[in-house]
């Protein structure tokens, strides 16, 4: 018994570690990112919901894979945020922070399509489910290799990337429109499924649908709104407000989601 509680004493520990390192990392890209003073700083904030709703998951559900998940997009968003705040004009160091935070930005994406996936068990619910989940892994580490080995210069500090490998540069075509649609031909194929398993789901099951449904439709309004906000300015009228308005309860429907979940 000791050896179990003091294993569980640092997986919390683990847990609430990372939990907090995310949040650092999302607020200060938000107040001293390349995005900080315009409008797409709140955007940021939004994703402190992700790290919150893995922590309180997984303290109440030890190993639960939605709230390892969650957890997991709040540490990958924490990082390819967090570390453009850092600055890069530490040459030759630049080009390493960016390459870092360019790669791990795909990362939050990709976990998001696997939480859609497997909402909300976690685990797949048979064979035919189980396959997007792994084309997902294939196009993940494609993502991986190609932006690692992509022969194109990196867009922050615009030098050369320090990994690129032109001879291979048929490789990183995931790296472009192409690689987009494939992600978003997966995203429409995950919330299908979703759809799914939600309609066939009762009780307590359902009612976590409910919730992602309300915080899904929510960030999406905030979201068409923003896009007709111009990014470089602090406020563009009404849109810009409603969209504020929004976004501090879409964090806290997901929060919500989170204690329904656990």
């Amino acid at each position: 018994m000791p050896g179990s509680v003091s294993g569980w004493d640092l997986r919390r520990s683990l847990v609430i570690t990372i939990a907090v390192a995310s949040l650092v990392g999302i607020v200060l890209a938000a107040l001293r990112g390349p995005l900080a003073g315009t409008s797409e700083s709140l955007w940021l904030l939004t994703w402190l919901a992700w790290p919150v709703v893995g922590w309180m998951v997984l303290i109440r559900r030890p190993g639960n894979r939605i709230g390892q998940l969650s957890l997991a997009i709040g540490a990958t968003t924490g990082l390819s945020f967090g570390l453009p705040s850092l600055g890069l004009d530490m040459a030759p160091a630049a080009a390493w922070i960016e390459l870092t935070y360019t790669v791990l930005g795909i990362a939050p994406w990709l976990l998001m399509l696997a939480v859609l996936n497997t909402f909300p068990t976690g685990t797949y619910a048979g064979p035919w489910e189980a396959r997007p989940g792994k084309a997902l892994i294939v196009v993940g580490l494609w993502a991986l290799v190609g932006f690692t080995i992509s022969p194109e210069p990196l867009v922050d500090t615009g030098v050369d990337n320090p990994l690129a490998l032109p001879e291979l540069s048929g490789r990183a075509v995931i790296t472009n429109e192409s690689g987009f649609l494939l992600v978003l031909i997966l995203g429409i194929g995950a919330l299908a499924r979703l759809h799914r398993r939600g309609r066939r789901s009762s009780g307590s099951e359902r009612q976590r649908f409910r919730w992602l449904l309300l915080g899904g439709a929510m960030d999406a309004f905030a979201e068409a709104l923003r896009d007709r906000v111009d990014p470089t300015e602090v406020s563009d009228g009404w849109r810009d407000v409603v969209a504020k308005t929004i976004q501090p309860d879409v964090i806290a429907v997901w929060v919500r989601l989170g204690e329904v979940a656990a």
